[in-house]
This record gives C-alpha cells, structure tokens and sequence, in this order.
C-alpha cells in the first residue's frame, strides 16, 4: 500500500478491499504507509473492506490485533475465509454497498 500523499484515489472510487497480511501487516509489524492509508479512506469516507484468507482469527481478534499496533478499525470492516465459507454453505451473498461501511 502506498503512502495516501503519494497518490490520489481514482475517480469514482466507492469503497477497496485490501489484504490484511502482507498489505496492512507483515507478522507483528505494521507496514510503512498503512496507518496513513486507511486513515485517508475514513477521512474520505471510502468504503474498506479488509481480508486475510487465515480461517483462525475472528473479527474480533483481527481488530484487538491491529489496535495494538495503533489502528482503530471496527469489526465490521473485517472478513475472514471462515466468513466467506459459512456465507457460501448458507446461500448468502456479500454486498459492499449495504455492509462493512
């Protein structure tokens, strides 16, 4: 992810779905430029989406995770492999335009 000054969104941009690992964090580190980035998509009012393909973590331990490395992020913006395969087994469609604002 690059740093927000470096570039600006594209035009007609409504929300990015961005990986957690690798993208936002490597291991227990935060990568350079991702606390600046999210923090413009919130300033924005950009939709995000954050995904990591681990099935063990929830939500809720993503979000404890990424606090204690300075990221205010709520659960709702968080989702998991898990997430996708219960919604797959029940016949539930993911809508970015009414979820995870």
């Amino acid at each position: 992810m690059t740093q927000s000054s470096e570039r600006e969104d594209p035009p007609n941009v409504k929300s990015y779905i961005i990986d957690m690992d690798g993208v936002i964090v490597s291991g227990n580190t935060l990568i350079p430029g991702a606390r600046e980035s999210i923090n413009q998509l919130t300033v924005k009012g950009i939709r995000s989406l954050i995904l990591t393909n681990n099935p063990i973590y929830t939500p809720a331990d993503l979000q404890h995770r990424l606090r204690a490395l300075g990221l205010n992020i709520t659960t709702k913006r968080f989702f998991t492999s898990a997430m996708a395969i219960s919604r797959i087994r029940h016949g539930v469609a993911l809508d970015l335009r009414r979820e995870h604002k």
